[in-house]
């Protein structure tokens, strides 16, 4: 896989403006192979990537997670915080008659792979019949990053049924990513340009 970050930026600051701000990293979510890692049921579409989760008992039992990481994000030059925006969509539901169900979605992120940041999550559950309904949702984060530092991105989904007879149900799907990168102080009068491209 191949992708671009750019970081472009032309501007013209008087002293005294307030810091700028531009975005830095796109991902449509098209593909997710290379600096994804998918430990499978995670899936992609055009413009879009989705989990679809059921579980029954009888039949499947005990908690399953699945996961998607992307490990690969470098902080740019120039920024001291990154702006995360994520459109979604999703939806955990289901029905017991002797048992329980449970199911969780969750968007964290890493910063050097120690500074840990819950950006998201949601969770639902019974022990009777009954379900929950779906959500759609923007998201927005602002992550603490410097230059050079490494972020990574995960995505998780969770289920578990339990008893004799239960069922848990998960969707989620999400698309528009962006990152955006912030400047810690003006620029003094100037014009600045930087691309950087990684392979």
């Amino acid at each position: 896989m191949r992708f671009v970050i750019s970081f472009f930026m032309i501007l013209i600051v008087w002293p005294g403006a307030a810091p700028k701000a531009d975005i830095v990293w796109d991902y449509p979510f098209n593909d997710l192979s290379g600096e994804w890692s998918n430990n499978g049921r995670w899936y992609q579409s055009a413009d879009s990537a989705w989990i679809h989760r059921d579980r029954f008992l009888p039949g499947a039992s005990g908690p399953e997670t699945k996961s998607l990481v992307y490990s690969t994000l470098t902080v740019p030059a120039g920024v001291d915080s990154l702006t995360i925006d994520l459109e979604q969509s999703y939806s955990l539901t289901g029905y017991a008659i002797s048992g329980g169900w449970g199911a969780s979605i969750a968007f964290s992120a890493t910063v050097d792979g120690s500074d840990s940041h819950i950006i998201f999550y949601d969770s639902a559950t019974g022990r009777s019949a009954g379900w929950i309904g779906f959500t759609d949702g923007h998201i927005q984060y602002t992550l603490p990053a410097s230059a050079g530092q490494s972020v990574n991105l995960y995505f998780r989904a969770f289920t578990d049924v339990w008893g004799t007879i239960s069922e848990a149900h998960l969707n989620w799907v999400f698309w528009e990513m962006t990152l955006t990168g912030h400047m810690p102080v003006s620029l003094e009068n100037s014009t600045w340009a930087v691309i950087k491209q990684i392979r």
